[in-house]
């Protein structure tokens, strides 16, 4: 077993994987990595299961050291970032491509440029322990007992020899489709639990109104900024089941879209929901960003879902290189 050490963990870096299934019923959210398109295609590009537990690092990325020479794979937001070596030689990082990490080496990361979330993918994927069948942590409730964010000095188990493709399997170059790198910020909406409640001028008002993301975001819910739906519908509604990428409109009238570690149960009205085919867009819009909705309909967005998976379904193991252009520091 190797191990990656957290010298510095950024702004927010926690260990997801694709989330804690089938435990709803009982009050535990999914979590999981937020772009989920991000962490399948660096667990596909390595030859993981798409599954796989990475660390998911928030606006800015961090520093981690490697016991072990490996193979990784940097995805999500595109940041400023450098493989350093014992030798204090310096190596530009690249993302959506596998690279070897020598041993005693170092990946530091910067401010991410396009997105609010980056992805260091592993091969053979992380091996923190499970809870609820899951790796993933519950950074919004940190004292769930369910995970917690990344801390200095805190050590991440992998197996450098973790089940992963064979090499009959492994591609020697790969280019991920522009698709599942480049996604708009113009999310996909289809009617919500509570649609009815709000009227035209509402919905109408809510796909044509630019709207701010607030910094009290976080991974539990996105909360805008700007026209406020403001309409005959009660403040509150009963208590009932939510979803990921619920629209919810709260007193305020100000809209709050549900995130992965978002509550399981609401009381707001909900004029919308994001399609699932955008909800890694969502994951990626960054304080203060500017964002619309579009509204389409259900067979849209099953349409849209089923193209995005064939896209991923596409990516496929890729020999990991080794970085060039290097520069010695010492």
């Amino acid at each position: 077993m190797g191990e990656v050490e957290v010298i510095q963990p950024g702004m927010l870096s926690s260990v997801q994987d694709a989330g804690r299934r089938g435990y709803r019923h009982a009050g535990v959210p999914e979590s999981g990595a937020f772009d989920d398109v991000a962490l399948s295609v660096g667990n596909r590009l390595l030859g993981n299961v798409s599954s796989a537990a990475a660390v998911e690092m928030t606006m800015v990325g961090g520093e981690f050291r490697f016991t072990e020479s490996t193979a990784v794979c940097m995805t999500g937001a595109l940041g400023d970032g450098a493989l350093v070596t014992d030798d204090g030689c310096e190596y530009p990082l690249e993302w959506n491509r596998p690279f070897v990490v020598p041993s005693d080496s170092r990946i530091r990361v910067g401010r991410f440029s396009n997105g609010a979330r980056g992805y260091l993918c592993i091969a053979g994927g992380f091996s923190t322990r499970a809870i609820l069948k899951s790796r993933s942590a519950l950074v919004s409730l940190p004292d769930a007992g369910l995970g917690r964010r990344l801390q200095v000095g805190d050590c991440l188990e992998f197996d450098e020899h973790g089940a992963r493709s064979s090499p009959t399997e492994i591609l020697e170059s790969f280019n991920v489709p522009a698709q599942l790198i480049d996604r708009p910020r113009s999310l996909r909406i289809v009617e919500g639990a509570h649609t009815e409640m709000f009227t035209n001028a509402d919905r109408d008002a809510l796909g044509d109104t630019s709207y701010s993301v607030s910094n009290q975001s976080n991974r539990a819910g996105i909360r805008l900024q700007g026209l406020r739906i403001m309409g005959d519908q009660p403040n509150r509604v009963a208590s009932e089941g939510t979803l990921l990428g619920y629209v919810q409109v709260p007193a305020s009238g100000e809209p709050i879209v549900l995130g992965v570690d978002g509550p399981v149960t609401g009381g707001y009205p909900v004029i919308a929901c994001v399609i699932k085919a955008d909800l890694a867009a969502l994951a990626q819009v960054s304080i203060r960003e500017q964002i619309r909705f579009r509204w389409v309909s259900r067979q849209d967005a099953l349409d849209a879902y089923a193209e995005l998976q064939s896209l991923i379904q596409t990516v496929q193991a890729t020999r990991p290189v080794k970085l060039t252009g290097g520069k010695n520091n010492a």
